[in-house]
């Protein structure tokens, strides 16, 4: 009502003056008087690269005094062809931290993944396009010889117009009017900032390969940093080699603040350019044959480790379609020079990958791809015949949270092998890649690893409770597969259950507590594991909880009390699910003997079903055991 009644009033002066209501305010000196505020200052937007490619994120609008956040709504703007998800006043011009004032309107815009998460129809059906990563029947290429030609990919328009068309209130409770002024500009992209365009040519053909390459900042003399590869897919094969940056974010992503604060590196984009595909034929292909642009490829990664800072030891190869048919080609002739790859909607000559059986892969592909998914298969299945373990699981859901990826890729994790291969549920070749790149668990294993074997760690300095917290699940993951999966290696599980600790991870210290009590990677220590235990019980870890009430009940490590044993075990207990069966079932026991507590039989029966039910076979055993 307050600031109805000041409108009335401001717009019954503005009638009375002869002023318009709504006009653009014009720029005053410092020490004039102003009117009523009526206009916004000025407008500008930053553009994110997303996994199906750049486009305009978000748009910030200057006001002359700080904005009332209350009465603020989307439908006060309107940014033509866009859709606003939410309005937000903030301080900065391009941050939003849930202020309730500040000079500043962030729009944040909404956007669709153009490309389907369903399989795509076969050619030739109607109402669907085949992608342009992929062939028509019957073009130059044909069903044979892989990817078309030529591509008529275009680099995004960043562009944009917005008009305020609701009343805007001020802190002072003062409107800015709508106006029919319309307020246009270009989006920034500051993802792209730090990579350097250049070129490397092969001094004997005389052919050029344009690049992208990210540097570090604040890189340090004398230290050397991991380099990441990436090479995008045939969409982007144009004389316009900005395309191999903003096609999606399989490049950008890895120079983003949060992957160079936990993991420092040089980032290297190829671009196969038009000219290249002219000159040189297209750098991969359906007969999976090493071509020209792959050893200008492999000649330009060279150039690149030669010239700069690059840590040999952890040398990172990712792309996809095109540019993971290339990382495989390239790995399979120079088995030496990738640490680890994660290859995306790709596939190569079945029998030419058997070399890679036991490579650091990701791999990940969708059910919906006609070539990538049955051809992975297929290679899947004859590195499984040569004795090459390889991670597999259900299906992925494409959609799932950050949560969900964590508990996704851990599971893959603790299967302990090199190779990791995961499908999408329904999806296609090119909705593939638009996920692929912003699952963090898999980007935080590729940098783990090495040629030498020696596992790599994040930098945590400045990472949020939630970066670290991911970590440290995907650091004790890898550590569990270490420990039990298809290849153990104590000392390596030892150093991740060490830095998934170090991060504060619950479990941790009950894995290294394991350990001691079994002697693996280290000499066999009870006192040792029970401290290890405890930290971890502190923390409620149930498992932990119950294995230090079975130190006390055997008396290892500690002096053997019953009662303490059973107050532990109690306390695990509570848990009714197969989590806390060991400990229903142990507490049973002590009850059915009458350690630690009155003797009752009926109790101990009582533990011994619900562990049963939760499908803990030691209680299965001994219930029958007490039925006689």
């Amino acid at each position: 009502m307050k600031n109805a009644i000041k409108l009335s009033l401001l717009l019954s002066l503005a009638c009375l003056s002869g002023l318009p209501a709504v006009s653009p305010m014009p720029a005053m000196a410092a020490d004039d008087k102003a009117p009523a505020p009526r206009a916004l200052v000025s407008v500008s937007a930053t553009a994110h690269n997303y996994g199906f490619g750049e486009a305009i994120s978000q748009v910030s609008v200057k006001y002359l005094t700080p904005i009332d956040g209350r009465s603020l709504s989307p439908s006060d703007f309107s940014v033509e062809g866009k859709t606003i998800a939410s309005a937000s006043v903030s301080t900065s011009p391009d941050k939003v931290k849930g202020e309730a004032s500040g000079p500043y309107v962030i729009l944040s815009l909404s956007h669709t993944n153009p490309q389907s998460d369903k399989p795509l129809p076969a050619p030739g059906e109607q109402g669907k396009e085949r992608p342009r990563d992929l062939p028509e029947k019957g073009s130059q290429s044909g069903s044979r010889m892989g990817p078309p030609m030529s591509s008529s990919k275009t680099l995004p328009d960043l562009s944009f117009s917005l008009k305020q068309t609701g009343m805007v209130w001020d802190t002072k409770g003062i409107p800015y009017l709508p106006s029919d002024t319309l307020y246009t500009a270009r989006a920034a992209e500051p993802e792209l900032q730090g990579f350097q365009e250049g070129s490397y040519e092969d001094p004997v053909t005389g052919a050029a390969m344009p690049y992208y390459l990210y540097l570090p900042k604040g890189m340090e003399k004398g230290k050397t940093y991991p380099l990441i590869v990436f090479i995008p897919d045939a969409s982007a094969d144009t004389n316009d080699t900005k395309l191999s940056l903003v096609q999606g974010n399989g490049g950008t992503i890895w120079a983003s603040k949060e992957e160079q604060t936990k993991h420092s590196s040089i980032v290297l984009v190829l671009h196969y350019s038009k000219d290249l595909v002219d000159s040189l034929g297209m750098m991969t292909t359906d007969e999976n044959k090493w071509t020209p642009g792959l050893t200008l490829a492999y000649d330009t990664i060279r150039h690149i480790v030669d010239t700069y800072p690059v840590d040999r030891n952890r040398i990172y190869g990712t792309g996809q379609s095109q540019g993971g048919m290339a990382n495989i080609a390239l790995s399979d002739r120079y088995p030496d020079l990738f640490a680890a790859q994660y290859l995306v909607a790709c596939q190569w000559n079945v029998e030419e990958m058997a070399a890679l059986k036991d490579k650091n892969l990701w791999i990940l592909v969708s059910e919906g791809d006609t070539k990538a998914y049955p051809g992975m298969n297929r290679v899947v299945n004859l590195w499984q015949s040569l004795g090459a373990p390889v991670a597999t699981s259900s299906l992925w859901d494409s959609h799932s949270d950050k949560g969900a990826w964590n508990h996704l890729t851990g599971a893959m994790l603790q299967q302990g092998t090199p190779i990791q291969y995961s499908v999408f549920a329904g999806g296609n070749h090119m909705y593939t890649w638009t996920i692929a790149y912003n699952i963090t668990p898999i980007r935080d294993w590729l940098f783990t690893q090495t040629k030498d074997g020696t596992p790599a760690f994040a930098s945590t300095r400045g990472l949020s409770k939630e970066e670290k917290r991911s970590l440290a699940g995907t650091y004790l993951d890898m550590g569990i597969g270490f420990y039990q999966g298809a290849r153990q290696d104590d000392a390596k599980a030892l150093d991740f259950f060490r830095e998934a600790d170090r991060l504060g991870h619950m479990k941790a210290g009950r894995w290294i507590g394991l350990m001691y009590a079994n002697g693996k990677g280290v000499p066999r220590d009870f006192k040792k594991a029970a401290s290890w235990y405890k930290k971890s019980a502190d923390k409620g870890d149930i498992t932990a909880t119950w294995l230090l009430g079975e130190l006390y009940e055997k008396g290892e490590g500690l002096p053997q009390s019953y009662e303490k044993a059973f107050a532990l075990y109690q306390r695990a207990a509570e848990r009714t699910d197969i989590i806390g069966a060991p400990a229903m079932t142990r507490l049973g026991r002590l009850y059915e003997k009458g350690l630690g507590c009155p003797k009752d039989t009926a109790k101990a029966e009582e533990l011994y079903q619900k562990a049963a039910e939760a499908g803990y076979e030691e209680a299965k055993t001994d219930l029958a055991r007490l039925h006689g």
